[in-house]
């Protein structure tokens, strides 16, 4: 978004590839479109000492990176954490992990019966439709006497990028590291007929 905006952006990320739970080809590819926009990435900053140095003055925080270029504005993109801590958990009983996120079974219990806890509180995958979902799973549990789990549910999500990037269910890896046997299929996005009649009508 900054990018198309006009702003010179990079990306200064300390894992091996970005989108770390995706496929290493597809992390790849998206970093390739991303790169086509003109977006800067520097990968694995902590070990290879990439950015040297990070600081704040009273209008602009600046990032030092190892060849000398600078930027002016850091957006800190290293997670959330939950809003618990003023809830009074510990009072009524509640367990929290260690990052404040309120533990919970698959019928989404909590340690206390007759307290249940739905959507980010309780830990990612933080989206709505999930959020919704564990409503459902809770309201057809008490008022409609089901026994619905969250266990082995799939999980639809995209990334906003352009193109999306769309996933449902397992990664390649983590299929593999189930010890599933794998039939995989690809099809360049040039051979779909909704993408080729989209370019057209770009150009």
């Amino acid at each position: 978004m900054f990018r198309r905006f006009g702003s010179k952006v990079t990306i200064i990320h300390s894992g091996p590839q970005i989108v770390a739970r995706e496929d290493p080809e597809i992390a790849a590819e998206l970093q390739k479109i991303l790169e086509a926009e003109g977006i800067e990435f520097f990968l694995n900053a902590m070990q290879s000492r990439s950015c040297t140095e990070a600081a704040k003055s009273r209008l602009l925080s600046r990032v030092r990176m190892h060849n000398d270029d600078s930027g002016t504005h850091l957006l800190a993109a290293a997670g959330r954490r939950p809003n618990t801590d003023d809830l009074g958990l510990d009072k009524a009983g509640v367990e929290t992990g260690k990052n404040g996120y309120i533990k919970v079974n698959f019928r989404l219990e909590t340690s206390v019966p007759g307290i249940w806890a739905i959507g980010d509180v309780k830990g990612p995958p933080a989206f709505t439709h999930i959020s919704f979902n564990d409503f459902q799973i809770i309201d057809a549990n008490l008022t409609q006497g089901k026994n619905l789990t969250i266990e082995n549910r799939i999980v639809p999500y995209c990334l906003y990028t352009d193109p999306e990037l769309g996933c449902a269910g397992m990664t390649e890896k983590e299929a593999r590291a189930a010890g599933y046997k794998l039939k995989i299929g690809r099809i360049p996005m040039t051979d779909v007929a909704r993408a080729i009649e989209r370019m057209r009508r770009l150009e």
